[in-house]
């Protein structure tokens, strides 16, 4: 996986996705894209990019419509969850007091997680979440690892 070398664009609601992660996933391709995203964050020292549309991981969602693929490429796709995602999104930039695609250095995302994050932030973000509700992930495990990774 290439990334630049100091700016990391993620999706908003995978800050909440990453760390809970436990190999489990949509497809093969999937999980190797979130195990290489994982391994790129905890060597990563330069600033992020938190994003309300399509981000690297996105490419292997199976949400994604058919030729979506392609336009994600050019800065597009349709997905089938896009507005409730966006959603999420923006609830997180929100309750993190973050703008998004703008710049963020991983200390400073950090400390307004720190601050701003809650399990009621938490629930707003990803209370309908499949994964939530399957019993994959919650704010605790979340707490736990989300440092350890950004």
């Amino acid at each position: 996986m290439r990334i630049e070398k100091d700016l990391l664009k993620l999706r908003a609601h995978h800050l909440l996705c990453i760390p809970q992660y436990q190999g489990n996933g949509y497809s093969e391709a999937f999980c190797s894209q979130m195990e290489a995203v994982i391994k790129a964050l905890k060597a990563h020292e330069g600033r992020l990019v938190l994003l309300d549309e399509p981000d690297i991981l996105c490419r292997h969602c199976p949400n994604l419509m058919r030729d979506s693929a392609q336009n994600l490429e050019r800065g597009s796709c349709r997905c089938e969850k896009e507005a409730e995602i966006i959603r999420k999104d923006r609830t997180l930039l929100e309750g993190l007091h973050i703008e998004a695609g703008m710049p963020c250095e991983a200390e400073e995302l950090k400390k307004k997680a720190g601050i701003f994050m809650s399990q009621e932030l938490f629930c707003r973000a990803c209370g309908d979440c499949e994964w939530l509700r399957r019993g994959f992930c919650n704010y605790r495990l979340w707490k736990e690892n989300f440092y350890d990774i950004f």
